[in-house]
């Protein structure tokens, strides 16, 4: 058996395991779709039903109560989120840690995206939560969009000052070095003429 017949057997199950390989992401691939599909099917026709029950019992129909939860939870579930989101730029992270941070902090926007959900779509879920919304949680929905506004819009000046302080600290460590520098070098020289 030549060499060029041995170089050919050997390319072939290579080839073979890549292709195996790719047919195997095919399929997970493929499996992770369906399942994702129906959790949103599932989760469209139950979720927003369940979410305006909740809020419906917090508020117990209360004007009040209605703006009050509304600006906590639109506040806090977008300033989190955006404030997470802001650790995907961390050097610490590779790919798949931003990737996770990134998901952690759209999952942990859900109770706004619910609000949103309810309040932009017109599938029969949707609507169901709605007329709950309105019978016993009056002013959620409005307030909830305020707070989600300040939330975001102090979610992110926190964040871009964050980053700006530490481009500063960076600076005024880099300068105080530089002087250190400057200062050893001229100090040297005399050194070296005293003695």
């Amino acid at each position: 058996m030549s060499d060029i017949d041995r170089e050919s057997d050997s390319a072939t199950p290579n080839k073979a395991r890549g292709t195996d390989r790719w047919v195997f992401r095919g399929v997970i691939a493929l499996v992770v779709l369906v399942f994702a599909f129906l959790a949103y099917k599932i989760g469209a026709s139950f979720l927003p039903r369940w979410w305006a029950q909740r809020i419906g019992d917090q508020v117990d129909g209360s004007f009040s109560k209605g703006i009050t939860w509304g600006l906590f939870y639109g506040f806090v579930f977008s300033f989190i989120p955006i404030v997470v989101a802001f650790q995907v730029r961390r050097r610490m992270f590779k790919i798949p840690g931003k990737i996770i941070v990134f998901v952690i902090a759209v999952l942990l926007a859900t109770p706004n995206w619910l609000s949103l959900f309810v309040a932009l779509s017109n599938r029969p879920a949707a609507v169901a939560a709605w007329q709950t919304f309105n019978v016993q949680a009056p002013s959620f929905l409005w307030s909830s969009l305020v707070g989600a506004v300040i939330g975001g819009v102090l979610g992110v000046a926190t964040s871009t000052t964050s980053i700006w302080l530490k481009h500063r600290r960076n600076q005024v460590k880099s300068l105080k070095q530089q002087v250190r520098d400057e200062r050893d070098k001229h100090n040297k020289p005399d050194d070296a003429e005293q003695t």
